[in-house]
């Protein structure tokens, strides 16, 4: 009956739920962007922990750069995280598609209530 499929699926959702929406970092595609983004320079450092990315690395035009990851879809909040010198930088941005604060509302947080 449609009561018992509905009841199935909440189960399967309560159980499950946690693993099957688990927030999906794309590392691969994360790292193909950044070479585009980033090229011909250098990338000397790179941090991605639940959807953060720090990335440090030289460049004759460090603002440049910034601005190309501010314009691509894949990243949000773009911005210089340490003063830079000359050629030397540090940005911080997140993944746009990744949302570990919701994540923890829906899942981590509701189990502690």
């Amino acid at each position: 009956s449609a009561r018992q499929n509905q009841a199935f699926v909440a189960d399967f959702d309560s159980r499950w739920g946690t693993i099957n929406e688990y927030p999906q970092q794309d590392i691969i595609a994360t790292l193909f962007t950044l070479q585009r983004v980033i090229s011909p320079d250098t990338l000397t450092g790179l941090e991605i922990e639940e959807g953060v990315v720090t990335i440090e690395g030289t460049s004759s035009n460090p603002q440049a750069i910034l601005q190309r990851l501010e314009q691509d879809p894949l990243f949000t909040e773009v911005s210089f995280s340490r003063a830079t010198s000359n050629s030397r930088y540090t940005i911080g941005l997140r993944l746009s598609n990744v949302s570990f604060e919701g994540y923890r509302a829906r899942y981590v947080e509701a189990t502690r209530r």
